[in-house]
């Protein structure tokens, strides 16, 4: 039977050949550069400029395969690979044919390849742009999905914000017109680097501040790069400190102070600092004299102290009675604070009438206060005092 086409063609060649006519063109519809195994497809053999009535024949790897304009594939699969030819033929006989068209059949869907465009060294905020690669990159919807929720946007490419975690963003291809046919996902996992960090560092000096004190600050921002630096004031910003370091001085400038960084290279992303207080304690510089004040007032509340002490141990109480040899301590007639003062002590004789008189002779003596407060010690040295006494 083959043969026999083949003959046949050779017979048409030789007698049927429409001399000068154009060749018919084959088209695919979809028209997409591949064919995936289950769709379903259209050839169509166009043969233009003829107005005229047309048989058309179509032949796959040199056999014949069917006839009519349109060859349908309601279900193409890898058995119908191969090169395809269409014959167009008027009335007359005379025929032309296309050139081969090919068709090769993917028994499996393409997988998708999800990638990062450009990789930067940016923190959390700035943008990075995804692709997703499938196949030709044609024919497809490109679905993807940000930590398995479906996301509006059905590009090829997306640009999505670097977040300050690890975020998982999903590809994959339906086929257009025909939504049964899903390939595979791929994923990547993104994520910026952290914040940097602004800080306002107090260089000198150091807290507490007082009156008249000139407060030396910086704004630290924690990345090397080049910043552009702003400083607020209770909120406000601080006209014309637009530099890394500032001046701030006490008491016409107290206030919470706090710095802004901006990245030169990315003016949008601005970082800030907490707020430091730069508030003087409001004793200024008297904070010296008070504290001699304070010394001078100590050393005489501990003078007074110790002349107290010292004029309390002086004093002591005379003996209300005195016994038979006792001794007789004179005082004078002063008395100060509940204190007596004596100045002789002599020993006493007695008559033989029961009466007392002082001894002729006056002895005086220093005597210790303890000596005077312990009754026993006071009798003892009486005693004493009177032996001597009748000694000389």
């Amino acid at each position: 039977m083959k043969a026999f086409l083949l003959l046949l063609l050779t017979c048409l060649t030789c007698q049927g050949n429409m001399a000068g006519a154009l060749k018919p063109v084959v088209t695919r519809q979809p028209n997409w550069p591949e064919v995936i195994s289950g769709e379903r497809i259209t050839l169509t053999c166009e043969l233009q400029g003829h107005t005229g009535l047309l048989v058309y024949e179509w032949y796959k790897d040199g056999d014949f395969f069917g006839d009519g304009r349109e060859l349908h594939f309601q279900t193409i699969d890898q058995r119908d690979s191969g090169a395809y030819k269409c014959i167009a033929r008027d009335k007359n006989e005379r025929w032309t044919e296309s050139d081969p068209y090919d068709i090769f059949v993917l028994e499996d869907l393409p997988k998708p390849k999800v990638t990062v465009v450009s990789q930067p060294s940016l923190p959390s905020g700035d943008t990075v742009t995804l692709r997703c690669d499938i196949a030709e990159g044609e024919g497809w919807d490109y679905m993807w999905e940000r930590q398995f929720k479906l996301l509006p946007d059905k590009s090829k490419t997306i640009t999505v914000s670097l977040p300050n975690v690890t975020v998982n963003y999903r590809c994959y291809g339906i086929r257009k017109g025909a939504a049964n046919f899903r390939t595979t996902v791929d994923k990547v996992d993104i994520s910026g680097g952290d914040l940097p960090k602004a800080k306002v560092t107090v260089l000198s000096p150091q807290p507490p501040f007082h009156s008249g004190d000139r407060v030396s600050l910086r704004c630290e921002v924690a990345q090397a790069d080049s910043w552009d630096y702003g400083w607020e004031k209770d909120g406000t910003p601080v006209d014309g400190q637009e530099n890394e370091h500032i001046l701030v001085t006490l008491p016409g400038e107290n206030g919470r102070y706090r710095c802004t960084g901006k990245k030169k290279s990315h003016p949008k992303l601005q970082f800030i600092s907490g707020y430091v207080d730069i508030v003087d304690n409001g004793r200024g510089q008297s904070h010296l004299a008070l504290g001699v004040c304070s010394g001078i007032l100590i050393l005489l509340v501990l003078g007074f102290v110790m002349c107290f002490i010292l004029k309390q141990k002086g004093c002591f109480s005379r003996p209300s009675k005195l016994g038979q040899g006792e001794t007789n301590i004179h005082q004078d007639h002063s008395q100060q604070d509940g204190c007596h003062t004596y100045e002789s002590i002599s020993p006493t004789h007695h008559s033989p009438a029961g009466e007392s008189t002082p001894a002729p002779k006056t002895v005086y003596t220093l005597l210790k206060p303890e000596q005077l407060t312990n009754p026993e010690a006071k009798k003892a040295n009486a005693i004493a005092l009177a032996q001597e006494e009748t000694a000389a």
